[in-house]
């Protein structure tokens, strides 16, 4: 026998990464509110940040990396994850469906 879950997770957005799936809910509509969560904070999350300047060997771009770190580190993540590298982007967190299978007894 089979039960279907469903996944929330971030896919790969570029070579060096791998798929990170952050939990498993029973519903598909318990999944979409849970992702539909942490996307909408990352984007508010995101509008606070202040930006980076683009000369990384500026004494102000030491400066304001430092800040971001603070703020990352101080954020309230949906869950208890934190998407602070991902700040900037829109769309993270995704769902999709998994199939477990029950042990046979």
């Amino acid at each position: 026998m089979s039960q279907k879950v469903w996944a929330v997770y971030r896919p790969v957005n570029c070579p060096e990464e791998s798929e990170t799936v952050y939990f498993a809910c029973l519903t598909e509509a318990q999944a979409d509110h849970c992702a539909a969560k942490m996307n909408a904070y990352l984007r508010r999350f995101s509008d606070r940040l202040p930006p980076l300047p683009w000369d990384i060997n500026s004494p102000e771009f030491d400066a304001a990396y430092t800040k971001r770190e603070q703020i990352v580190k101080k954020a309230r993540w949906p869950f208890g994850i934190d998407l602070g590298w991902d700040a900037g982007h829109s769309e993270v967190v995704k769902v999709k469906p998994l199939l477990v299978r029950s042990p046979r007894i």
